[in-house]
């Protein structure tokens, strides 16, 4: 009742076209808010304020102390001035970490809001798949995981990257806000140089090593980063009669280069067992079963083995 006593002057006013006085008996919470609205939409933002700001320190409801910030945040936003009414719905997220605001306002308004909505400290899940998968995942310049990855986000606005050596780096400006966001098929396109790596494969797998030498080798000019250009050389070379064990150090070159070694040394392994060096062959089995991950390659390592236990040297 305090506060409907501080604030008689102001709470006599006109619905429509009649006028009449708030009596004591209603519930002073109610009237407050009531009142409070009705000066906004009058226009009378000062009054308005002033009665809301008189409640806070007396009402207890979370429902009406949102309701109240608000209406304080409409308010704020009536005079321009932008930073209290960001402060006015950053206040409703700790009330209620749920909140949402009719669209029916204006731009103005909801952008305050969901500004207020990214600073909340919520958080929800960022799932992104790309094509081809295996792609890092950066935002604002910080690993987030690779591709196909999905995992929790506090909400906030991010520069997300995706790089995938070979392809353009994708970058995108995300919002998130909402519970779950969802990048479906990123498509990565691919740079000059890996398309022509990709042709030089295809002739590979022709018997055509030759030409496929020349597309390695002018792919090696642009880029001495691509490990698996050292390899594909190597491979090359392995299959050119007097040129194997030349074909052999550079699938080494390739190994040296590369963070992920297990294809390269499954090629050194062939080539040393294509020039019959079946005790370098077997050396380079035992450095595949130190590696990592290799669960994927198990009946390849056993099939190996058993070959070179037939021939004598297991």
């Amino acid at each position: 009742m305090k506060v409907v006593m501080r604030f008689a002057v102001i709470l006599i006013f006109c619905f429509s076209s009649n006028c009449f006085f708030l009596s004591a008996d209603t519930s002073s919470t109610s009237l407050l808010i009531e009142t409070g609205i009705k000066l906004y939409e009058n226009g009378d933002y000062e009054e308005s304020l002033k009665l809301f700001d008189s409640g806070l320190d007396t009402i207890e409801d979370e429902e009406s102390l949102i309701t109240i910030h608000k209406y304080m945040a409409l308010n704020y936003i009536a005079f321009n001035i932008k930073e209290k009414a960001y402060q006015e719905f950053k206040k409703i997220f700790v009330i209620n970490p749920d909140f949402e605001l009719e669209e029916r306002y204006s731009p103005v308004v909801m952008k305050i809001y969901e500004l207020a909505k990214l600073d909340s400290g919520k958080s929800g899940f960022l799932e992104i798949l790309s094509e081809p998968a295996g792609a890092d995942v950066y935002l604002d310049g910080e690993f987030f995981g690779s591709t196909p990855l999905k995992k929790e986000l506090r909400f906030g606005r991010y520069f997300m990257e995706l790089k995938l050596f070979g392809y353009k780096i994708y970058n995108k400006s995300i919002v998130m806000n909402s519970e779950q966001i969802f990048l479906d098929k990123i498509k990565l396109n691919e740079t000059l140089f890996f398309s022509k790596f990709k042709e030089g494969v295809v002739l590979y797998e022709k018997g055509e090593y030759i030409s496929a030498l020349e597309i390695f080798f002018d792919v090696l000019v642009k880029t001495r980063k691509f490990p698996d250009v050292y390899i594909m050389i190597g491979l090359c070379y392995s299959k050119i009669p007097e040129m194997e064990f030349e074909g052999i150090e550079w699938i080494k070159k390739g190994i040296s280069k590369s963070t992920e070694k297990k294809k390269g040394y499954m090629s050194l392994y062939d080539s040393y067992y294509n020039v019959e060096d079946y005790k370098a062959a077997l050396n380079v089995l035992k450095k595949i079963e130190t590696l990592e991950n290799t669960v994927d390659i198990s009946d390849w390592i056993n099939s190996r083995k058993q070959i070179l236990k037939e021939k004598g040297y297991i």
